[in-house]
């Protein structure tokens, strides 16, 4: 919320941020991030919004299932998949669309849904006669908010997937084991083989890029001078 403060304080284009203001506060723009080193544009986009509605969306969501993901997790695990599924969502981004701008946290509440799905996956003998339904509800609130994500065009459909792919890596990772068979010690080694590839794979996929606009300056580099 702060940010967004900051984002309208420094340009307003109406009652939100302008265009050269979301990049000049870190959006998330390719080829700086391959051609500058400018690898806070993998971080920053999370704190930055394209206006209110954006912004109270992100915040609801976050708080609806953040609040029980930080229960079960604990605050510090909790801020490690917040943080590493934004960055996570914000990579698959940068090499999916390599053009356009891209901001807002829910790189990071889809992370936090796919480490909700973690929970459903390790406690589902313990969780009673309602885990059905619980499940079904949460199948359902993800094909929803994918399938929104698909039919609007200017939502980026990499950062959730990146997002959500991330989180329940993590969150398998960082499970509170309560016990740990073969089985559930293999799913370990495996989320965290997982999410080396992943990274490993997109940053090495982003190195061997070539920009057909060479340099790629933006329109807005300079704006503010």
């Amino acid at each position: 919320m702060a940010y967004f403060l900051v984002s309208l304080g420094l340009e307003m284009d109406g009652l939100q941020p302008s265009f050269c203001s979301l990049y000049q506060l870190g959006a998330k723009y390719t080829p700086d991030i391959v051609l500058r080193f400018q690898f806070q544009r993998l971080f920053l986009p999370i704190f930055l919004h394209a206006n209110f509605v954006h912004l109270l969306m992100n915040v609801f969501f976050q708080m609806r299932i953040g609040f029980w993901v930080e229960k079960y997790f604990g605050t510090l695990k909790m801020i490690v998949i917040y943080l590493v599924s934004g960055v996570g969502g914000n990579l698959l981004s940068a090499f999916l669309d390599r053009q356009n701008l891209s901001i807002g946290a829910s790189t990071s509440v889809f992370g936090i849904f796919g480490a909700y799905g973690c929970y459903f996956a390790y406690n589902w003998n313990n969780m009673g006669p309602g885990r059905n339904l619980n499940l079904l509800l949460y199948l359902f609130f993800v094909v929803v908010n994918f399938s929104f994500s698909l039919s609007v065009k200017s939502i980026d459909m990499g950062g959730h997937l990146g997002g959500y792919m991330v989180g329940g890596a993590v969150g398998f990772m960082l499970l509170p084991w309560e016990e740990t068979t073969k089985t559930w010690a293999w799913i370990r080694i495996g989320s965290a083989v997982g999410s080396f590839l992943f990274f490993g794979g997109l940053v090495l996929g982003l190195s061997l890029i070539t920009f057909p606009c060479g340099e790629c300056i933006h329109p807005c580099v300079g704006y503010f001078s």
